[in-house]
């Protein structure tokens, strides 16, 4: 709930949104923390076509929780008596509990910059974002950073979850990289590209 929780608190101007994501029912099919639940689904609706209507009229249950739903008042449109907020987000390549995809939405909605050398997951072309040059320090405004890990393959390009053996889920924050940038940022509130280029871990 970090997303949720940076949309409307009072106290914390700053924050760090590690391996998020929205909506929740782009979010689930391609997670392997729901792969039993949506087995359980499948069962029952065995067209797959179904299967997006099915997750999307479920979403309605899911709105006043989802981040999706807070995004907006993160920064562009504080809710009343709320400052407005900044934030990084990070996320892994090969995430199998929450999809990049999900993250480059909630990144999007906040306005997020990108540094030019952002890791791409096959060469995609990412599209809605302010890019930024390496060197360059944000003392205004929102950044998304992905990292990739040495040995982690593409995660699918369908919507599948990726292999949970090679799950980065919890790899982003363990970095020095991601650590250094979120205290400079929670400390000072510049964001910098502590990799000073792409963010690719061989730890």
């Amino acid at each position: 709930i970090n997303a949720e929780y940076m949309g409307v608190t009072t106290d914390v101007p700053r924050g760090v949104i590690g391996v998020g994501g929205a909506p929740y029912s782009l979010l689930l099919p391609r997670s392997a923390d729901f792969a039993d639940l949506f087995d359980i689904l499948k069962v029952r609706y065995s067209e797959a076509i179904s299967r997006p209507a099915l997750m999307a009229m479920i979403q309605l249950l899911w709105n006043r929780m989802d981040p999706a739903g807070y995004l907006s008042h993160v920064s562009a449109d504080p809710l009343p008596n709320t400052p407005a907020h900044r934030i990084i987000t990070h996320y892994g390549v090969g995430d199998a509990q929450v999809s990049w995809l999900g993250m480059y939405i909630l990144a999007r909605s906040v306005n997020a910059s990108m540094y030019s050398s952002n890791v791409r997951v096959a060469n995609e072309t990412i599209f809605g974002f302010n890019y930024v040059s390496d060197s360059t320090v944000l003392t205004e405004g929102n950044l998304i950073q992905g990292w990739r890990f040495t040995g982690v393959p593409n995660p699918p390009l369908i919507n599948i979850p990726p292999d949970k053996a090679t799950d980065t889920h919890e790899r982003p924050r363990r970095t020095k990289t991601a650590q250094a940038q979120t205290y400079r940022f929670l400390t000072t509130g510049e964001i910098y590209n502590a990799c000073g280029g792409p963010c690719v871990d061989n730890s």
